[in-house]
């Protein structure tokens, strides 16, 4: 109230920050792994120790004159819009594209189950399945899952582990990171899995080695 305002003068900025723009800079010796549409992998000061997951939208023809850095555009997804213009961003470029580990969306859970629910044998497992499977829709890159990785021994455990996903192709969902390639892990379970409890392994899994 009270503001005199010129003519043509800008009131205020909208923005939409569903999504947020990260600007970066290459050596042009990187040039030749990048290329649109490539995952790339982002942290943030302001948001210490989470993995945030991206795309590239754009790498610039032109080089800087001085710096012979080449511009590139990241496009990133902002849930809840927690993230805010001019902070800092480090970007980690996945530049082996070849060794990305897939899970099967079987092996997924967005959200895990309360203590007894799902658990027991018998008429809870059919429930419980469905109730998985339920959750096994809307996967975007950059969302948390768990997936249940299943202890070595004669009596097998399993520990919900939660995951970093990316990309969905055909059923199976890239993991950025909570997961190593040599970890084994639950694919399908005939009813709702719970962190700790012990499991038999099928004798498919074992023949098939999975």
């Amino acid at each position: 109230t009270g503001t005199f305002l010129q003519t043509g003068q800008d009131i205020m900025t909208l923005g939409d920050f569903s999504q947020v723009k990260v600007m970066s800079q290459i050596s042009e010796t990187q040039l030749g792994n990048l290329k649109v549409g490539q995952s790339v992998q982002l942290s943030l000061d302001a948001f210490a120790g989470e993995i945030f997951s991206g795309k590239i939208q754009r790498v610039s023809p032109l080089a800087d004159a001085n710096s012979r850095l080449i511009p590139v555009e990241i496009v990133m997804a902002n849930p809840g819009g927690k993230i805010g213009a001019g902070l800092l961003a480090r970007v980690s470029l996945n530049q082996n594209n070849s060794a990305q580990l897939t899970v099967p969306e079987t092996a997924l859970q967005k959200e895990l189950p309360k203590p007894g629910e799902g658990s027991q044998a018998g008429g809870g497992k059919k429930k419980g399945f469905l109730a998985q499977r339920k959750q096994q829709q809307d996967y975007k890159p950059g969302d948390k899952a768990y997936v249940f990785v299943v202890s070595q021994g004669k009596s097998p455990k399993v520990r919900a582990r939660q995951v970093i996903l990316g990309d969905r192709v055909d059923g199976q969902v890239e993991i950025r990171s909570g997961l190593s390639p040599n970890e084994r892990y639950v694919q399908r379970s005939s009813g709702q899995l719970q962190d700790g409890i012990t499991v038999n392994v099928s004798a498919l899994s074992q023949t098939e080695g999975s």
